[in-house]
Formats: C-alpha cells, structure tokens, sequence
C-alpha cells in the first residue's frame, strides 16, 4: 500500500502537476495512507485499509459461519442488512456493529454454501428482475430528488446495490455453474489485483500525455474509453511482467 501510494502520488504531484520535489515530499507526508488516512493521488488505495481489516476479521466470521444452521444464516443476513433501510432505529441498534459490509459477507457465504435451486431457469428470471428492478429504483429516486443521492450509489449504503449485486451473483452463478471458463476471464482474474493497485499511475501518466478535453461531450466521450482501454492494457502488462518476477510478485499478487 505504501509503495504504490509512493510511486502513485511522486508520478502525479512531481510530473502531472509540475510541483517541486519539496513540495511532492509535503504532500505525500499528508496523503501516504500510513500516517495519514488520506491517500491522495492514489485513489484506489482507499480500500486497502478495507481489504487489511477483512484480513483480519474474516477468518472469525468464517468459522462462525460454517457452524450455523441455514435458518440461522438467513436469520444473521437479514439482521446485518437491516440498517441498509436507512431507518433511524436500525441504523443506530445494528449499525454501528454490522456496518455496510458484512451484509455482503454474509449473504454471500449463504449463495455459496448453503442455497441451491431446483428450478435454475426460474430463479434466473426472478434474479434479472430484481437487478432491472434495483437500477430502476435507484435511477428513479434520484429523478424524484433531482440531483445525484450519493447514499444510493455507494454499495455499503445502498439496499439497490445490495439487492442487484446479490440477484446479479445467483443468476451468473445459475447461468455458468456448468460451463468452462473463458481463458481471458481467468488471466484477468489472476492479475486483478495488482491492476487495481497500478492502475491509477498508469491513469495519470496517460493523462499526461492525452490531457482531458471539455470541448464537446462526443470528445470527453472517445477521451473515456481511450483512458480505459489504455490504462487497463497498461495496467495489465505491467501485472503480468512483474507476477513473473520472483522477489517482485508479492507487489502484485
């Protein structure tokens, strides 16, 4: 986290900006995700601190888990989903200890492990439903408030997040339990993680060769997928270069 957090923010702040070297160094002390919880120029790398906690967390939650009943499970998602109705009592009783992520642990072991589905066409039906469903709700409470309702758009506070991305879970898992997966599928798998740490350096350096344009929406348009496509293929060779390197793979993998 630290060294990408590094590289991250010295490209942005030294070469992007244009800043001096001393000016880089004060900003980085304020934005290293170490000392400091901001991570600056380094997006990405706020789900880091996440991703530690997880680490440590999980492997309790996981064997509470494996020992419930099925009844008891969707007993303890219900609950842990509760404060995702954003309602003052459930908010405040449940909340503050199931936070907004382990609804998603919860349930997602509960999909995994427990459930299973005698009529699969059936259930991926009803499935698209919900996640069509999900978007058009969220889609419509922002038109009735008339402007972006950021709670609704961020997964670990959205009930439509929380219901699609379930729904959308079953119905691959329904659809593609059987079939072989796509090779590209399973290398981009086995390289996502060091993509999603390098991928906002390799994104400012694009930048600073193609510079972002606002004269047109087609132009902001062709500007969005030139980035995309360039810093996930960027992104993906540096992965893939450096996961074949020994005393270097641990910074991808």
């Amino acid at each position: 986290m630290f060294f990408y957090a590094l590289i991250t923010n010295f490209v942005k702040i030294l070469w992007v900006d244009d800043k001096t070297l001393v000016q880089t160094l004060k900003d980085f002390h304020k934005a290293n995700g170490i000392t400091s919880s901001s991570v600056g120029a380094a997006i990405q790398l706020w789900y880091m601190h996440v991703i530690i906690g997880f680490y440590i967390f999980l492997p309790f939650l996981s064997k509470l888990l494996s020992t419930l009943t099925t009844r008891s499970l969707f007993l303890l998602a219900g609950l842990c989903s509760l404060p995702l109705l954003h309602m003052n009592f459930f908010t405040k009783s449940t909340g503050a200890i199931a936070g907004g992520y382990l609804a998603y642990f919860v349930a997602g072991y509960l999909i995994i492990n427990r459930l299973s589905f005698k009529w699969r066409k059936t259930a991926i039906a009803i499935c698209a439903l919900v996640v069509v469903c999900s978007g058009l709700w969220a889609f419509l409470v922002d038109m009735r408030k008339d402007t972006f309702q950021n709670w609704i758009h961020w997964y670990s506070s959205s009930p439509s997040i929380y219901m699609g991305s379930l729904a959308l879970f079953i119905m691959i898992r329904e659809a593609f339990c059987n079939a072989r997966p796509l090779k590209i599928v399973t290398t981009l798998s086995r390289h996502s993680f060091g993509i999603y740490l390098v991928h906002y350096l390799v994104l400012w350096c694009v930048v600073k060769f193609i510079p972002a344009s606002k004269d047109s929406s087609s132009v902001m348009v062709w500007n969005t997928i030139i980035y995309f496509v360039l810093t996930l293929s960027l992104s993906w060779l540096y992965t893939a270069i450096v996961i074949r390197i020994p005393f270097l793979r641990k910074l991808v993998a």
